[in-house]
């Protein structure tokens, strides 16, 4: 018994030293968004404001703003929830965080469609979600914001580099794997090619370099969710799971000349190329079997009408917002999970 208090002891230790190498990184080199955190690592700093040039929006640019608790919001987040208030708080990486102006990102765009269409129940939703983020820091997130009572959790796993941070963390809990010597040299030499490289083929080389890991990353970021259900399930919140795929899975053809040339640069195979989507299903079935709800985003986003993710960096653009709120109101019954 005392074998296995020092172990998790240690795996504790180990985690929160990852965590706080990586925010201290990522703060450094972007104070200008995100601040050091106790408990989550890095969170977003209250009332940031990035403005980027992007000819790809109808405007010409993107704002990305934050509140008083450093969430994508426009307006502040008070602790106490309005009576009779459902509260939805969302947890995701970069493209949950978005490269969309706030009322366009989806889970805004979800609450006012839900609003719309209730009857006496009225949804608030609180959009957490923190670039740089993984699997591990969807349960620091909620740990840290318990105190805000959310009724429904939704984590959003990003299946291009979500398995990729958890890699990272079971790495940090064992023996760093030693990167051939020409590792990041082919990731460098590969790009730039907008995000070809940061959000679907970094991790699909990582998995190609190291096929034993996915067994196990699998099986850390399982370990994970169920910590998250079990937390959720002490403090009476629903959780959803959503899978969010990549563009090269979904709609390879709208960039298949970066897509083609990286792939072709880091020698990825179609099985190499097909990893992160493969992992997605594993997750999928295991989560299944457990009956954690689950909301798959691959089918409903693939073969669109519209292109879903910019070019320029490989994250959900407008309409990509637009069609996963627009799927996640047609499979998910909301006011059956907020009167469970």
């Amino acid at each position: 018994m005392l074998k296995k208090v020092f172990f998790a002891a240690a795996v504790i230790f180990l985690f929160s030293v990852c965590m706080k190498a990586q925010a201290g990184i990522i703060v450094e080199r972007e104070g200008d968004y995100y601040q050091d955190d106790e408990i989550a690592g890095h969170v977003h700093k209250p009332y940031a404001e990035r403005v980027y040039d992007w000819p790809e929006s109808k405007t010409g640019k993107v704002t990305l703003k934050t509140n008083n608790l450093g969430f994508r919001e426009d307006r502040d987040t008070v602790t106490g929830k309005e009576k009779g208030a459902v509260r939805v708080l969302v947890a995701g990486d970069s493209q949950v965080d978005g490269v969309v102006e706030n009322n366009a990102s989806f889970p805004h765009l979800l609450e006012k469609a839900l609003n719309a269409e209730s009857q006496g129940i009225r949804f608030e939703f609180l959009n957490g979600g923190t670039g740089y983020y993984g699997p591990d820091h969807y349960l620091l997130f909620l740990q840290k914001y318990l105190f805000l009572k959310p009724d429904i959790y939704i984590v959003v796993i990003y299946t291009g580099n979500d398995f990729l941070d958890a890699a990272r963390v079971v790495e940090a809990q064992g023996t760093t794997l030693q990167r051939p010597p020409e590792y990041f040299k082919s990731l460098r030499d590969c790009g730039p090619a907008g995000g070809a490289v940061d959000q679907a083929m970094n991790q699909a080389y990582y998995f190609k370099t190291f096929p034993a890991m996915k067994e196990a990353t699998l099986r850390h970021t399982l370990e994970v969710i169920r910590r998250i259900e079990k937390l959720c399930k002490q403090q009476s919140i629903e959780l959803l799971i959503v899978l969010l795929p990549t563009k090269a899975d979904v709609e390879w053809a709208s960039d298949a000349e970066s897509l083609d040339r990286v792939s072709g640069c880091l020698a990825l195979d179609e099985q190499g190329l097909g990893v992160n989507r493969a992992m997605a299903q594993t997750l999928a079935a295991e989560l299944a079997k457990r009956s954690i709800r689950f909301f798959d985003a691959y089918g409903p986003l693939r073969n669109a009408a519209h292109e879903l993710y910019w070019k320029k960096d490989y994250h959900l653009n407008d309409e990509g917002h637009k069609l996963l709120a627009q799927k996640l109101q047609s499979a998910v019954d909301f006011s059956d999970l907020s009167q469970r």
